[in-house]
């Protein structure tokens, strides 16, 4: 059962993450811009994480421990969290959010694609296989 949680949560995950392009084209709709959602939203995540923080019992002494290729890493993180974020929100206001959410589907081939660059996770011929049936369902979708 173990094994399965993950799964479980990863599909919850999911979820979550799907209603996002709707909600982010319908504040677009409204008159929201990329900026100022990524900045309330920042400001709401933050507010969260902070709550999550004093709830689950841990201190903030981690801060310390942190060394400095470390925050390197977590600026970079930050950035392309933020540029990807703000392209995605300038994206759903201009196609339909089932292209982009079909679009989308090509991040499990980048992300592994990257991982197998920067941490060697390997990376076997039957995930660049069913990379390239995405792509071309991708490609078949949106034209």
């Amino acid at each position: 059962m173990a094994s399965y949680i993950g799964y479980i949560i990863a599909f919850f995950a999911m979820c979550s993450y799907a209603s996002l392009a709707p909600i982010a084209k319908k504040l677009t709709n409204e008159g929201l811009t990329g900026f100022y959602l990524i900045l309330i939203n920042s400001a709401f995540l933050g507010i969260f994480a902070i709550i999550a923080l004093l709830f689950s019992n841990q201190n903030f002494e981690v801060f310390k421990k942190i060394p400095l290729s470390t925050w390197s890493w977590i600026a970079l993180w930050a950035l392309i969290n933020f540029v990807g974020f703000a392209l995605y929100i300038w994206a759903v206001a201009r196609i339909p959010v089932v292209n982009y959410q079909i679009m989308y589907l090509a991040s499990p081939l980048i992300g592994a694609l990257i991982a197998f660059v920067l941490l060697s996770e390997p990376l076997q011929v039957k995930h660049l296989i069913g990379g390239l049936f995405v792509a071309i369902g991708i490609f078949i979708t949106i034209k």
